[in-house]
Protein backbone atom coordinates (compact mmCIF):
# COMPACT_ATOMS: atom_id res chain seq x y z
CA UNK A 1 0.00 0.00 0.00
CA UNK A 2 2.61 2.37 1.05
CA UNK A 3 4.55 1.38 -2.02
CA UNK A 4 1.74 2.91 -4.28
CA UNK A 5 1.10 5.80 -2.80
CA UNK A 6 4.58 6.78 -3.23
CA UNK A 7 4.30 5.84 -7.01
CA UNK A 8 0.80 8.12 -6.98
CA UNK A 9 2.80 10.83 -5.29
CA UNK A 10 6.18 11.06 -7.54
CA UNK A 11 3.33 10.63 -10.71
CA UNK A 12 1.21 13.55 -9.47
CA UNK A 13 4.74 15.15 -8.85
CA UNK A 14 5.81 14.49 -12.44
CA UNK A 15 2.79 15.75 -13.98
CA UNK A 16 3.26 19.04 -11.96
CA UNK A 17 5.85 19.70 -13.10
CA UNK A 18 5.54 18.73 -16.55
CA UNK A 19 2.83 21.31 -16.33
CA UNK A 20 4.53 23.77 -14.64
CA UNK A 21 7.66 23.74 -17.31
CA UNK A 22 4.65 23.69 -20.35
CA UNK A 23 3.45 27.57 -19.21
CA UNK A 24 6.92 28.47 -18.72
CA UNK A 25 7.60 26.67 -22.38
CA UNK A 26 4.71 28.56 -23.62
CA UNK A 27 5.16 32.09 -22.69
CA UNK A 28 9.06 31.37 -23.45
CA UNK A 29 7.38 31.18 -27.45
CA UNK A 30 5.27 34.23 -27.14
CA UNK A 31 7.67 37.51 -28.80
CA UNK A 32 5.83 40.07 -27.11
CA UNK A 33 6.32 39.81 -23.37
CA UNK A 34 3.70 42.55 -22.22
CA UNK A 35 0.64 41.75 -20.28
CA UNK A 36 -2.07 43.66 -19.01
CA UNK A 37 -4.05 43.08 -15.57
CA UNK A 38 -7.50 43.16 -17.84
CA UNK A 39 -10.27 41.90 -15.35
CA UNK A 40 -11.23 41.46 -11.74
CA UNK A 41 -14.04 39.19 -11.00
CA UNK A 42 -15.58 39.05 -7.59
CA UNK A 43 -18.05 36.80 -7.02
CA UNK A 44 -19.77 36.89 -3.26
CA UNK A 45 -23.91 36.61 -3.13
CA UNK A 46 -25.46 39.39 -1.34
CA UNK A 47 -22.82 41.32 -1.56
CA UNK A 48 -22.81 45.21 -3.12
CA UNK A 49 -20.53 47.67 -4.90
CA UNK A 50 -19.19 49.13 -2.11
CA UNK A 51 -17.64 45.87 -0.69
CA UNK A 52 -16.78 44.60 -3.80
CA UNK A 53 -14.74 47.53 -4.51
CA UNK A 54 -13.20 47.24 -0.96
CA UNK A 55 -12.18 43.52 -1.57
CA UNK A 56 -10.74 44.39 -4.82
CA UNK A 57 -8.97 47.79 -3.42
CA UNK A 58 -7.96 45.69 -0.78
CA UNK A 59 -7.08 42.26 -2.68
CA UNK A 60 -2.76 41.80 -2.63
CA UNK A 61 -2.73 42.59 -6.25
CA UNK A 62 0.42 44.11 -7.01
CA UNK A 63 2.46 41.03 -4.81
CA UNK A 64 1.00 38.21 -7.13
CA UNK A 65 1.30 40.07 -10.44
CA UNK A 66 5.04 40.55 -9.04
CA UNK A 67 5.13 36.96 -8.67
CA UNK A 68 3.92 35.50 -11.47
CA UNK A 69 6.30 39.21 -13.96
CA UNK A 70 9.10 37.50 -12.21
CA UNK A 71 9.03 33.75 -12.53
CA UNK A 72 8.09 34.01 -15.91
CA UNK A 73 10.28 36.62 -17.18
CA UNK A 74 7.33 39.18 -18.38
CA UNK A 75 6.25 42.56 -18.06
CA UNK A 76 3.04 43.00 -16.76
CA UNK A 77 0.88 46.51 -16.81
CA UNK A 78 -1.57 47.00 -13.52
CA UNK A 79 -1.93 50.82 -14.02
CA UNK A 80 -5.30 50.82 -14.96
CA UNK A 81 -6.71 48.63 -11.87
CA UNK A 82 -4.18 50.75 -10.11
CA UNK A 83 -6.10 53.89 -11.31
CA UNK A 84 -9.57 52.51 -10.58
CA UNK A 85 -8.37 51.73 -6.86
CA UNK A 86 -6.72 54.72 -6.13
CA UNK A 87 -9.98 57.07 -7.71
CA UNK A 88 -12.25 55.10 -6.09
CA UNK A 89 -13.95 54.57 -9.69
CA UNK A 90 -16.56 52.46 -8.19
CA UNK A 91 -18.88 53.15 -11.15
CA UNK A 92 -16.38 51.16 -13.63
CA UNK A 93 -17.59 47.89 -11.57
CA UNK A 94 -20.48 46.01 -13.42
CA UNK A 95 -22.95 44.40 -11.33
CA UNK A 96 -24.85 41.23 -12.16
CA UNK A 97 -27.11 38.95 -10.18
CA UNK A 98 -30.59 37.68 -10.87
CA UNK A 99 -32.40 37.32 -7.02
CA UNK A 100 -29.77 39.35 -5.36
CA UNK A 101 -26.11 40.53 -6.80
CA UNK A 102 -23.51 38.02 -6.93
CA UNK A 103 -20.88 38.56 -9.59
CA UNK A 104 -19.17 42.39 -9.49
CA UNK A 105 -16.72 42.80 -12.82
CA UNK A 106 -14.18 45.38 -13.50
CA UNK A 107 -12.46 45.42 -16.49
CA UNK A 108 -9.48 47.60 -18.30
CA UNK A 109 -10.03 50.08 -21.34
CA UNK A 110 -6.82 48.64 -22.52
CA UNK A 111 -7.10 46.71 -25.31
CA UNK A 112 -4.50 43.54 -25.47
CA UNK A 113 -3.88 39.97 -26.41
CA UNK A 114 -1.75 38.97 -23.68
CA UNK A 115 -3.60 39.63 -20.37
CA UNK A 116 -4.07 38.30 -16.91
CA UNK A 117 -7.51 38.31 -15.21
CA UNK A 118 -8.38 37.26 -11.36
CA UNK A 119 -11.67 35.42 -10.41
CA UNK A 120 -11.72 35.77 -6.44
CA UNK A 121 -15.15 34.33 -4.89
CA UNK A 122 -16.56 34.07 -1.39
CA UNK A 123 -18.49 31.58 -0.15
CA UNK A 124 -22.24 32.50 0.24
CA UNK A 125 -22.84 30.65 3.68
CA UNK A 126 -19.37 30.73 4.72
CA UNK A 127 -17.13 33.31 3.87
CA UNK A 128 -14.15 31.86 5.00
CA UNK A 129 -13.84 29.53 2.00
CA UNK A 130 -12.52 31.26 -0.87
CA UNK A 131 -10.71 30.66 -4.45
CA UNK A 132 -8.93 32.55 -6.75
CA UNK A 133 -8.50 31.70 -10.21
CA UNK A 134 -5.51 33.51 -12.17
CA UNK A 135 -5.74 33.24 -15.71
CA UNK A 136 -2.89 33.91 -18.10
CA UNK A 137 -3.81 34.51 -21.63
CA UNK A 138 -1.12 34.98 -24.10
CA UNK A 139 -2.07 35.99 -27.92
CA UNK A 140 -5.62 35.48 -26.96
CA UNK A 141 -5.11 31.76 -25.89
CA UNK A 142 -5.20 30.72 -22.39
CA UNK A 143 -2.05 29.24 -21.80
CA UNK A 144 -2.93 28.23 -17.32
CA UNK A 145 -5.82 28.50 -15.27
CA UNK A 146 -4.15 28.55 -11.40
CA UNK A 147 -7.01 27.80 -9.43
CA UNK A 148 -6.65 27.97 -5.73
CA UNK A 149 -8.68 27.38 -2.50
CA UNK A 150 -8.09 28.95 1.02
CA UNK A 151 -9.44 29.95 4.35
CA UNK A 152 -6.93 32.71 4.92
CA UNK A 153 -5.18 34.80 2.04
CA UNK A 154 -1.37 33.35 3.43
CA UNK A 155 -2.52 30.34 2.80
CA UNK A 156 -3.25 31.31 -0.81
CA UNK A 157 0.29 32.60 -1.04
CA UNK A 158 1.10 29.11 0.66
CA UNK A 159 -1.39 27.20 -2.59
CA UNK A 160 0.49 29.74 -5.55
CA UNK A 161 4.01 29.00 -4.29
CA UNK A 162 3.02 25.63 -5.34
CA UNK A 163 2.65 26.64 -9.07
CA UNK A 164 5.96 29.04 -8.86
CA UNK A 165 9.26 27.28 -8.74
CA UNK A 166 11.16 30.48 -8.25
CA UNK A 167 8.33 31.65 -5.28
CA UNK A 168 10.80 31.82 -2.60
CA UNK A 169 13.46 33.76 -4.20
CA UNK A 170 10.86 35.98 -5.78
CA UNK A 171 8.82 36.74 -2.58
CA UNK A 172 11.91 37.12 -0.21
CA UNK A 173 13.09 39.91 -3.03
CA UNK A 174 9.75 41.38 -2.75
CA UNK A 175 9.58 42.03 0.98
CA UNK A 176 13.57 42.84 1.33
CA UNK A 177 13.71 45.42 -1.15
CA UNK A 178 9.91 46.97 -0.01
CA UNK A 179 8.15 46.63 -3.14
CA UNK A 180 4.87 46.65 -1.93
CA UNK A 181 5.44 50.24 -1.11
CA UNK A 182 7.67 51.13 -4.01
CA UNK A 183 6.19 53.13 -7.12
CA UNK A 184 9.12 51.57 -9.24
CA UNK A 185 9.35 47.75 -9.18
CA UNK A 186 10.64 45.31 -11.99
CA UNK A 187 8.42 43.65 -14.32
CA UNK A 188 5.76 45.87 -13.23
CA UNK A 189 4.27 48.77 -14.95
CA UNK A 190 2.39 50.82 -12.28
CA UNK A 191 1.38 54.18 -13.25
CA UNK A 192 0.97 57.56 -11.25
CA UNK A 193 -1.67 59.61 -10.09
CA UNK A 194 -1.22 62.73 -11.88
CA UNK A 195 -2.00 66.76 -9.44
CA UNK A 196 -5.30 67.15 -11.16
CA UNK A 197 -6.83 63.82 -10.18
CA UNK A 198 -5.37 64.21 -6.81
CA UNK A 199 -6.98 67.14 -6.49
CA UNK A 200 -10.29 65.75 -8.02
CA UNK A 201 -10.21 62.89 -5.16
CA UNK A 202 -10.04 65.52 -2.67
CA UNK A 203 -12.99 67.51 -3.60
CA UNK A 204 -14.94 64.18 -3.89
CA UNK A 205 -13.13 62.88 -0.49
CA UNK A 206 -14.84 66.52 1.06
CA UNK A 207 -18.17 65.79 -0.61
CA UNK A 208 -18.80 62.23 1.08
CA UNK A 209 -17.78 63.78 4.02
CA UNK A 210 -20.36 66.26 4.00
CA UNK A 211 -22.75 63.60 2.72
CA UNK A 212 -22.30 61.59 4.95
CA UNK A 213 -22.45 64.18 7.42
CA UNK A 214 -26.35 65.58 6.00
CA UNK A 215 -27.73 62.19 6.26
CA UNK A 216 -27.12 62.04 10.26
CA UNK A 217 -28.97 65.55 10.30
CA UNK A 218 -32.97 66.16 10.59
CA UNK A 219 -34.97 67.94 7.84
CA UNK A 220 -34.65 71.60 9.90
CA UNK A 221 -31.25 71.02 10.69
CA UNK A 222 -30.24 70.30 6.50
CA UNK A 223 -31.94 73.61 5.59
CA UNK A 224 -30.17 75.51 8.28
CA UNK A 225 -26.51 73.70 7.45
CA UNK A 226 -27.35 74.46 3.44
CA UNK A 227 -27.47 78.20 3.98
CA UNK A 228 -24.37 78.03 6.15
CA UNK A 229 -22.36 76.45 3.41
CA UNK A 230 -23.39 78.53 0.76
CA UNK A 231 -22.38 81.52 2.90
CA UNK A 232 -18.83 79.76 3.68
CA UNK A 233 -18.19 79.07 0.35
CA UNK A 234 -19.09 82.50 -1.03
CA UNK A 235 -16.87 83.98 2.09
CA UNK A 236 -13.72 82.14 1.02
CA UNK A 237 -13.95 82.16 -2.65
CA UNK A 238 -14.39 85.75 -2.46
Amino acid sequence: MIKKLSILALLISFISCQSLNSIKSELDSVSDKNFILSEFVYIHTGADTDSAFSEMSAFPVKKIMYLLASEYNIQIDISDFNRFAKTKKKNEIKAEGFFRLEKFSWKSSIPSKNRITLTFEKDYMDTSKMSLVISIIAQDKIIKNIKLEFSKIEFMFRQLKFYLPQYDKNENEYNIKSYENSQSVPGLIIGTIDDNVKSTLKEEEIKRAIEDYIKTLSTEEKKSFKHDMIDFIYRVCE
